[in-house]
C-alpha cells in the first residue's frame, strides 16, 4: 500500500493539494470510527469560505463545474480522513463506499458522471484499493444551495 508521503506526492503531481480542515455546519462530527472502518460525514465544496458551485446542475451549473466541485469534495474528504488517521493516509486499506448527491434539473440523469470526479481521484491515488461501491442520486436541493454533497467510508489499519 502507498505511504502518506507517496499519496501526497501523487496529489502534487496531479496539481492538487489537501485543503484546510472543514468546519461542521450543524450538530454533527466530520468522522466516526468503528473498528477498522471510518465513516466520513457528507461534505460540500467551498471556495473562499462559500459553497461552490451552488444551484441546479443542468440549469445553473455546468457539468464541468459540478465535476470540479466533486473533485474538490474528494480532496476535502481526504483531508478529513487524514486528520482522523493522525496524519497518515497510508493506513487506508480500501475505499469501501462513496455516496454522492447532486442537485439536478428534472431529466438530468447523468449525475453519476459528476460523482465520477471524486471516484476517479480515489482510484488515481490507491489504484484497485480505491475502487468502491457507490451511490449517485439526483436531489431537489442540498444544504446551503450546494450543487454536490459526498460522503464516504474507508477500511483502515
Amino acid at each position: 500500500m502507498p505511504t502518506d508521503a507517496s499519496l501526497l506526492t501523487r496529489l502534487d503531481a496531479m496539481g492538487l493539494s489537501l485543503p484546510a480542515p472543514a468546519i461542521p455546519v450543524g450538530e454533527f462530527i466530520l468522522w466516526r470510527r468503528e473498528g477498522s472502518m471510518i465513516f466520513l460525514a457528507g461534505q460540500i465544496c467551498e471556495k473562499a469560505g462559500k459553497p461552490w458551485p451552488t444551484g441546479v446542475y443542468g440549469t445553473h451549473v455546468s457539468l464541468g463545474d459540478a465535476r470540479h466541485g466533486a473533485q474538490l469534495i474528494g480532496l476535502q474528504l481526504l483531508r478529513t480522513l487524514r486528520d482522523a488517521l493522525d496524519g497518515d493516509l497510508g493506513r487506508v486499506r480500501q475505499v469501501m463506499m462513496v455516496r454522492g448527491f447532486v442537485t439536478a434539473a428534472p431529466g438530468m440523469g447523468d449525475y453519476p458522471v459528476v460523482i465520477n470526479a471524486c471516484s476517479e481521484l480515489f482510484i488515481a491515488l490507491w489504484g484497485e484499493a480505491g475502487r468502491h461501491a457507490r451511490t449517485s442520486v439526483g436531489v431537489a436541493q442540498l444544504p446551503l444551495n450546494a450543487t454536490v454533497e459526498i460522503d464516504a467510508a474507508f477500511a483502515v489499519d
